[in-house]
């Protein structure tokens, strides 16, 4: 017999494109950016640690 996965623990399969190398990757891989669907690798914030990320928005001001 099977085991059941826990929804929460099951990927999401609808396929979406990827604003940034415009694969098609899962729903529950990507993250939203400004309205854009992004894949874990490409999204703009993916492998910024939190220094970096409060440097890029006192820069922005």
């Amino acid at each position: 017999m099977e085991e059941m996965i826990p929804k929460q623990l099951a990927p999401l399969y609808i396929d979406v494109h990827c604003y940034g190398c415009d694969k098609r990757v899962a729903l529950s891989y990507t993250r939203p950016y400004h309205g854009r669907n992004y894949c874990d690798k490409c999204h703009p914030l993916a492998g910024k640690t939190l220094d970096e990320l409060a440097a890029d928005l006192s820069n922005s001001k």
